[in-house]
């Protein structure tokens, strides 16, 4: 199938970053400038090391939720449900009360990383990398998954 802006996924096109900085030309010229600083703030607290992504979930035993690194890839966490049973619900607490402010409690021992986005790129010799799909298998022991690159 033939997908005419494929060659946007390539950061170092020669068209891209011309288009990106005449696109943010535009943005600037449409959106107030005290709109546009306020976003901007907003997008850098939510982009802070540990940030939570994606809110805490129990399947099969153990916690899921997804971390950020200060790189800006996402890191897609487990932990077992009997080591900390309240753990998902300090976070979620957390998150009524900070909102995109956040924060992760740091990783402990128990923390399984499941798959990390950057060095999926590096795997898949790509530059950009996103997961589209995934689901463990019934023993949890594999992580089929989907990417996008």
């Amino acid at each position: 199938r033939h997908v005419p802006y494929h060659w946007m996924s390539h950061r170092k096109h020669p068209k891209l970053k011309p288009l990106i900085d005449a696109e943010n030309r535009y943005a600037r010229s449409i959106i107030p400038k005290r709109l546009a600083v306020t976003l901007a703030e907003e997008d850098d607290a939510r982009d802070a090391e540990g940030a939570i992504t994606v809110a805490p979930f129990v399947h099969n035993g153990y916690w899921h939720y997804t971390r950020e690194t200060d790189d800006g890839d996402d890191i897609y966490c487990r932990k077992p449900v009997h080591c900390d049973p309240d753990w998902g619900d300090a976070v979620l607490a957390l998150i009524r009360e900070h909102g995109a402010d956040a924060r992760l409690p740091e990783p402990d021992e128990d923390e399984e990383v499941v798959l990390h986005e950057g060095r999926e790129e590096r795997f898949h010799r790509t530059d950009s990398f996103a997961l589209e799909s995934f689901e463990y298998n019934p023993s949890q022991s594999w992580l089929p998954h989907t990417p996008n690159t």
